[in-house]
């Protein structure tokens, strides 16, 4: 089985846990970070906790730049904690014909607990991402 090739869009806290989580994962490779300002042309792993080791490195690119059709499986979007925002670039990642999962706080009105939320299809994807961690699609989880 070929690895999920995954990219995430915008490394701050949220984005930065999920990289150290997927990083930790068997199966997975970080293949792009969206970022924008003076991240941009840095290395991913200036900005989170795992060191880069002997992993090849992952330079910070504009959007437009490095979500290309083929160029990932998924794109995590971490930019933003409503759709209603996140939707402008919800619909860019579809339009290239990319699964989008959404890694922002996504808060339960009954018990407050952080969900993850999954858009087109993406669940194959990020279930095999966590497989492995004692969560399955659907649990509720903290990213990093």
């Amino acid at each position: 089985m070929k690895n999920v090739k995954v990219i995430i869009w915008g490394l701050g806290a949220m984005g930065g846990g999920i990289a150290d989580m997927l990083l930790k994962k068997k199966g997975v490779d970080i293949v792009g970070v969206a970022g924008r300002g003076a991240k941009i042309g840095k290395s991913m792993y200036d900005y989170i906790k795992t060191p880069r080791g002997n992993r090849p490195d992952v330079r910070i690119s504009a959007p437009e730049d490095v979500i290309k059709p083929g160029a990932a499986d998924i794109v995590m979007l971490c930019t933003d904690s409503f759709t209603k925002e996140a939707f402008p670039r919800m619909k860019f990642i579809l339009e290239k014909g990319i699964n989008v999962g959404r890694g922002g706080e996504h808060r339960d009105p009954n018990g407050g607990k952080v969900k993850t939320e999954v858009h087109s299809g993406a669940g194959h994807q990020l279930h095999h991402i966590r497989r492995g961690d004692g969560l399955s699609q659907g649990e509720e989880s903290r990213a990093g």
